[in-house]
């Protein structure tokens, strides 16, 4: 989270988004779903899916900002 909002405070908005949109809308809610649902882990499943979430959000974010592209971003 504090990348994310590193990067935000560069200037480079649009790639904490796209990474949050990927990550948490297209990954996180469907397998929380999957894991929850039709594999019947229930809550559990849910918490599954955050953890692993989180965990490559994380990692996403890490390998952007040491790329260092967001440092061209500053006006």
């Amino acid at each position: 989270m504090v990348l994310g909002q590193a990067f935000n405070g560069s200037g480079d908005t649009r790639t904490p988004m796209w990474v949050h949109l990927g990550v948490f809308w297209l990954l996180q809610i469907p397998l929380a779903y999957i894991l929850a649902v039709p594999l019947k882990f229930e809550d559990e499943g849910v918490y599954i899916s955050i953890a692993f979430s989180q965990a490559l959000y994380a990692a996403i974010m890490i390998v952007l900002f040491n790329r260092g592209t967001w440092k061209k971003t500053i006006v």
